[in-house]
């Protein structure tokens, strides 16, 4: 599996971590989606197409294992410190 990371640079920790404390704040007012995840992001297109915005995923890397390891996959190989993390599993 390759994804993007929202920990890879300082500009994604500070823009999630903002919508981190807007949805909590929302919360707190009853006015957040409750479908919302952390990651959740509206965008360009991979292909750099500016015209037409697409939703896209960005997970931490401590998250993709752990999803993986929730829907019984082992982590046989991955690098994390990338841009675009990259996981290689294996269903046990």
């Amino acid at each position: 599996m390759v994804t993007p990371s929202r920990e890879y640079s300082w500009k994604f920790r500070a823009w999630f971590a903002a919508m981190s404390a807007t949805h909590r704040a929302l919360g707190l007012v009853g006015q957040a989606a409750r479908d919302w995840e952390i990651g959740d992001r509206v965008g360009p297109a991979w292909s750099g197409d500016t015209s037409r915005l697409v939703y896209w995923y960005m997970y931490a890397p401590a998250e993709l294992a752990a999803d993986l390891a929730a829907t019984d996959f082992d982590v046989v190989e991955s690098d994390p410190d990338a841009y675009m993390i990259t996981y290689v599993a294996r269903r046990r």
